[in-house]
């Protein structure tokens, strides 16, 4: 399964605190009302309009650092 590869992965830990890690329905956070795992919006949550990018995204980043 999904959890057994993860765990394979890390290093040994306390059983208590893997357990958390490995199954998000088992930690705290998951309880709270409309919690995302991937930080996007929360359920139910309307974006505003503010958030959306209203032409092409420039980033100056390109200038300095051009894309590979």
């Amino acid at each position: 399964s999904e959890e057994n590869k993860e765990n394979d992965l890390k290093p040994p830990l306390p059983q208590s605190y893997a357990a958390t890690v490995a199954r998000p329905s088992a930690s705290a956070a998951s309880t709270v009302q409309g919690y995302s795992e991937d930080g996007g919006a929360l359920r139910g949550e309307v974006i505003p309009e503010h958030e959306f990018a209203t032409g092409p995204i420039c980033l100056d980043d390109e200038n300095e650092f051009p894309p590979v």
